[in-house]
């Protein structure tokens, strides 16, 4: 993915890892290792920026004009309500805040439960998707996740 969005962006991609998630508990210093060190392992001279943004308001915030690159999975729940606190204007501002920070999305299709997801099958607000660019399953489609990279890398 880091390279195909090289390609696209025509600029260098930086790894960020946030030890904070709005879906999962912080990560501890062994998986904030664990994880840099199998960066390092699969890609030895990229940079990686190591935060505390959990969402992507906060992470346009830390990197202004930055284009996201995401799995669909991802893209979709920034759309969610529910992360705002079930309030589709907060959502919105969070969405106008990204936006003027000059921030944009590239999306990778993702399968989720059985199916392949892509930026067109998405139901999303007008304003977030305004943000999006799609790169197409012809392109690229990878069906297995990061976390079960992440465990097959451990197994190994």
């Amino acid at each position: 993915m880091a390279e195909i969005a090289e390609r696209r962006l025509n600029a260098p991609v930086t790894w960020e890892l946030s030890i904070t998630n709005v879906d999962k508990p912080p990560l501890d210093y062994i998986a904030i290792d664990e994880r840099v060190g199998g960066l390092r392992r699969e890609d030895p001279s990229r940079l990686i920026a190591l935060t505390r943004a959990p969402t992507f308001r906060e992470k346009a915030a830390l990197f202004p004009g930055a284009t996201f690159v995401v799995g669909a999975d991802t893209l979709e729940r920034i759309a969610e309500p529910r992360y705002y606190g079930g309030d589709t204007a907060r959502r919105d501002a969070a969405i106008a805040e990204i936006a003027r920070a000059g921030c944009r999305f590239l999306v990778f299709g993702r399968a989720s439960a059985g199916q392949f997801i892509s930026l067109s099958n998405l139901q999303l607000p007008g304003e977030l998707r305004q943000l999006c660019d799609e790169v197409p399953a012809s392109e690229f489609r990878e069906d297995i996740s990061s976390t079960t990279l992440r465990q097959s890398a451990a197994d190994s």
